[in-house]
């Protein structure tokens, strides 16, 4: 059972539901907002990280980083082995555009692509690209 997000967060309602409705869950132990990726057949994604509050590119990618650190430790993967994360200098420096970056390589089939769809485009600090299925680009 779980606490979903129907209104700002003072509304709140209980459902017993096998899976998630809405793409951001409350986790009542913590009090954060979680974002949950929709891989279609490949299940869900249900991170710790709420990417519309964050200012900066900067924070939000740093955040996603950690949160899909901490996915990879729970499904019993090695995140200093699984998971990416670039700075804008980083990334020209290999002929790129000068974007934060983060990645997961061994996370659902084409997590990037359905994360991208799903986080909101309205966010303070831009919006995400996938620069291939398995990795986002911080953009404005």
């Amino acid at each position: 059972m779980c606490i979903q997000r129907k209104q700002p967060l003072k509304y709140f309602y209980l459902t017993a539901l096998i899976y998630v409705v809405s793409l951001q869950v409350f986790n009542i132990t913590k009090g954060l907002e979680m974002f949950t990726v929709d891989c279609m057949e490949d299940g869900t994604m249900t991170l710790d990280w709420d990417p519309a509050s964050y200012k900066t590119k900067a924070q939000a990618a740093r955040a996603l980083h950690r949160a899909l650190c901490d996915w990879c430790r729970k499904v019993g993967m090695n995140p200093d082995t699984e998971v990416g994360f670039w700075t804008p200098k980083q990334r020209k420096a290999h002929g790129r555009e000068a974007n934060w970056a983060v990645s997961l390589e061994a996370g659902p089939y084409e997590w990037a692509i359905f994360a991208s769809m799903q986080i909101p485009s309205d966010c303070k600090w831009g919006y995400v690209e996938p620069y291939y299925s398995f990795d986002l680009e911080f953009v404005s």
